[in-house]
């Protein structure tokens, strides 16, 4: 198409938008100031994902409800 003079613009420059997914930087956990690529509301649901989580795997009965 680009070839073709219907579809060359005007002024013989062509635009491109390209989007992209960043793969993540990979993190430590046992380095808790490193800072990391997710924004900070997903950062507390991951945090409060694990808690529920590690208290299921312990057998609380007070997440019951909250699940």
């Amino acid at each position: 198409m680009m070839e073709n003079e219907l579809y060359r613009p005007a002024d013989n420059k062509y635009a491109v938008d390209i989007t992209y997914i960043k793969k993540p930087t990979p993190f430590d956990y046992t380095k808790p100031d490193e800072e990391l690529d997710l924004p900070n509301d997903v950062m507390t649901e991951v945090i409060n994902r694990a808690v529920i989580l590690a208290l299921e795997n312990i057998e609380s009965q007070r997440t019951a409800g909250k699940l």
